[in-house]
């Protein structure tokens, strides 16, 4: 029952989260409001964890080039979300995401027989059909972009998957628990975001409402589902329903791609439990 708590509560807020950074582009800069979000959940974890701080930070200087590559890949992934959901819809954006996800988990798996290999490239193959029918078929806005959305969910999908590959080696390395790893892994990306906003003349000033929104913003996305992170996908579709309610419209025909969507994505998460069987491994 904890579980489905837990999975619930994951959909819920990261569908919330994106439907409202889609709303805080109109008014925030995008920039602005990735440094202000990163930087009140870095002070979080760091607070949280503030016990193992000196060894956290000796660690990672002892580590180097695992936690650049676990900030740059979460850094990637970060400035994809952020402005995904403003320039095209948080559905296409998650959708194609967690699709590229899934397809990278099933193309690094090891195959251990002939029925494993056709069976998972078959899902795959389904996977990419499924992004190219929404690419086709899905209506949107006319101020946002189809593309860009399928093109930053890709990117997002693929910096996912490798952050949970490299996350795993730089937290069993160091020792590091998952809360740990996010008190260490935005700093980078905080520095060069203040960086840019300082060449690009942004100002670092903001209303008391702003920073009330910014901090709203940085509990749903980026601290909260922490606690309940449970790959799920569900989640796309909670998003689309959460997105039509907040626009007040809900295209019938954009629905259906959107179940369609979530249909192969269940079925693909379906088949890794199922090759998981005893009687498939390694041949038997």
């Amino acid at each position: 029952m904890r579980n489905y708590k837990d999975a619930i509560t994951y959909m819920l807020f990261t569908a919330l989260s994106f439907t409202f950074i889609d709303k805080l582009g109109d008014f925030i800069n995008p920039i602005f409001s990735l440094f202000f979000m990163s930087l009140y959940a870095t002070i979080w974890f760091n607070l949280v964890n503030y016990k193992r701080l000196k060894f956290l930070y000796l660690s990672c200087f002892q580590n180097r080039l695992g936690y650049a590559l676990v900030a740059a890949i979460v850094g990637i992934n970060w400035l994809c979300s952020i402005f995904a959901p403003h320039e095209s819809d948080p559905f296409i954006y998650l959708a194609s995401s967690f699709i590229t996800a899934a397809i990278c988990g099933l193309v690094a798996k090891e195959k251990h027989n002939k029925l494993q290999f056709l069976i998972e490239w078959s899902s795959i193959v389904l996977l990419a059909i499924s992004v190219i029918y929404m690419h086709n078929h899905y209506s949107i806005y006319k101020n946002k972009n189809t593309d860009i959305g399928l093109i930053l969910g890709g990117i997002s999908g693929i910096t996912f998957y490798y952050y949970a590959v490299f996350s795993g080696k730089f937290g069993r390395t160091g020792n590091f628990s998952s809360s740990q790893i996010l008190a260490l892994r935005f700093w980078p990306l905080i520095i060069a975001l203040a960086v840019f906003m300082l060449v690009k003349h942004i100002p670092f000033s903001t209303t008391w409402k702003n920073t009330f929104i910014l901090l709203l913003m940085s509990f749903l996305s980026l601290i909260i589902p922490v606690f309940f992170s449970i790959t799920l996908c569900m989640t796309p579709v909670l998003a689309f329903l959460i997105y039509s309610i907040s626009i007040w419209s809900l295209n019938v025909s954009n629905l259906g791609i959107c179940l369609l969507i979530t249909f192969v994505l269940l079925i693909s998460k379906l088949i890794q439990i199922y090759l998981k069987l005893p009687y498939l491994e390694k041949g038997k």
